[in-house]
């Protein structure tokens, strides 16, 4: 019996493509055992470590303690980097995200004890569209059921002709990812909604952000619209509110990919621009066709 390891790291976000990841594999490969490797749970502490059990009712037996005391922390770190170091003397297959590497892997043979270790997001709808039904339907019920103290905020978003608009600074700030506060990204996304519908006077927008000062401060182009600025919830909370919105604007965030494709929006926009780099995953990989990117 072949093992299939997936890897799982990153926020919730990133959580979620991974799993949804597993359950294409499995699916795909019934005979074999699919695993998901959290180890680095149990000493990672940012993006608020392994959400992704806490949030949804997922059928997998995620076992973590609530807390480790810094020994604990010290030797699970210890215990990967020896992992590590093992599978790379093995010459365990690795299997990136990539989709001539998958693809690769797809067409091959592996002996029948053989453990292949699959690293990456898995970013992207094209790894798990064989589930995709399956695993919206699972995230939707659990972010319905969790999140009754925003329920009239909802409500109001499917009254109206809501767009929520996600902001990501924080530790975007330190990082390859591209600042789009700084760029007229938001403000051509608007300006493009706009030119595809007959309701431009009847907008809505909701701003969620980790930074809703900067904001109100920097986005003149909100004075044009009634707008809500979302904050003080949590994670999940605002991920189901997104879901509730009828048109979406997304960050290059695995966190409001999902909220934007969790939701039944009639226009979603998503940034050209991801990485200061510029060295990125095409976008008909990064995001479903029918989305529309937006420089």
């Amino acid at each position: 019996m072949i093992k299939i390891k997936i890897k799982m790291s990153g926020g919730l976000g990133n959580q979620m493509f991974c799993y949804c990841f597993f359950l294409r594999m499995k699916k795909q490969y019934p005979l074999n055992k699919v695993s998901i490797d959290y180890d680095q749970y149990k000493y990672y502490k940012f993006h608020n470590g392994l959400r992704l059990a806490q949030v949804f009712d997922l059928n997998y037996p995620f076992n973590l303690k609530e807390r480790y005391n810094l020994i604990e922390r010290l030797w699970y770190r210890l215990y990967i980097y020896i992992k590590d170091i093992y599978y790379t003397i093995t010459h365990t297959p690795i299997i990136h995200e990539d989709i001539d590497e998958f693809k690769s892997f797809e067409n091959s043979s592996y002996k029948d004890d053989a453990t292949i270790l699959f690293h990456g997001s898995w970013g992207s709808d094209f790894y798990f569209h064989p589930v995709g039904d399956i695993v919206k339907k699972v995230f939707t019920q659990s972010l319905e059921k969790r999140s009754n103290n925003v329920k009239n905020i909802a409500k109001d978003m499917q009254i109206n002709n809501s767009v929520f608009i996600h902001v990501r600074r924080g530790d975007y700030l330190k990082t390859d990812f591209v600042d789009l506060s700084k760029t007229t990204y938001y403000q051509n996304a608007i300006q493009f909604i706009e030119n595809n519908t007959e309701e431009n006077e009847n907008f809505h927008l909701y701003i969620i952000s980790d930074d809703p000062e900067y904001c109100k401060l920097h986005f003149q182009f909100l004075s044009n619209y009634p707008t809500t600025y979302i904050k003080g919830n949590k994670d999940y909370e605002d991920l189901y509110l997104m879901s509730q919105c009828k048109y979406a604007i997304i960050a290059n965030s695995t966190f409001s990919w999902w909220g934007a494709y969790l939701s039944n929006a009639k226009i979603i926009c998503a940034p050209f621009y991801r990485l200061k780099s510029k060295q990125d995953r095409p976008y008909n990989i990064l995001y479903p066709n029918n989305w529309n990117i937006i420089k």
